[in-house]
């Protein structure tokens, strides 16, 4: 919820009809405007990178390391830094030509489109299947990064392939229908000089 307060926020100052607050930070030189994009870009790498302290603890001791460093031992925890890798990516997105080209490429876009069945899926591949494949390849032999590798190369093809079955079967026409239905809702009966569809009419007409 807090990353999408910050995702509400941003598009309400996008869309004041006055002012477009950020344009201070749009017509800046290049000689701010390369340090300024530079930090936040790091600093959503450096924040972006820190994991919840349960699988933290999992992990190697250099990378464990790392994400105490971080959080100062977790005293300001996993959440707030992603809070701070979402603010730094959403204002860089907004005010870099160059990261707004990288977002608008194909692959991107792609990712874009399938991003919320992704998201409601992903769990399942992760924590399951993937989880058991690599503790496979370590009963098999193999380091512990080889079999989290191994299971990233499996896995991924499967879960955007599943993703994108989803979007195209069910989430977009979920949306297609949700914005029919609210549009219906909003005409007069008048306009077209038709009397509007009963419910159960719509629903047959339009699904």
């Amino acid at each position: 919820m807090p990353t999408f307060f910050w995702g509400v926020m941003f598009c309400d100052l996008e869309h004041d009809k006055n002012i477009r607050r950020l344009d201070s930070l749009r017509n800046l030189g290049w000689w701010w405007k390369v340090p300024i994009n530079a930090t936040l870009f790091i600093l959503f790498i450096f924040f972006g990178s820190v994991d919840i302290e349960p699988l933290s603890a999992d992990k190697p001791d250099d990378v464990r390391t790392f994400d105490m460093a971080v959080t100062g031992n977790y005293v300001i925890g996993m959440p707030v830094c992603m809070l701070l890798a979402a603010l730094s990516v959403f204002v860089l997105a907004l005010i870099s030509p160059w990261f707004q080209w990288i977002l608008a490429s194909g692959p991107f876009a792609f990712l874009g489109k399938i991003s919320y069945t992704l998201y409601l899926i992903h769990t399942l591949i992760i924590e399951w299947a993937q989880v058991d494949t690599a503790k496979a390849f370590v009963d098999g032999g193999a380091s512990k990064p080889m079999a989290a590798l191994y299971s990233f190369l499996i896995f991924s093809p499967i879960l955007i392939l599943l993703a994108w079955g989803l979007e195209w079967a069910v989430d977009t026409p979920s949306k297609k229908w949700a914005s029919a239905i609210d549009i219906e809702s909003r005409l007069e009966p008048a306009r077209d000089g038709k009397p509007k569809k009963n419910f159960c009419e719509y629903i047959c007409s339009s699904w």
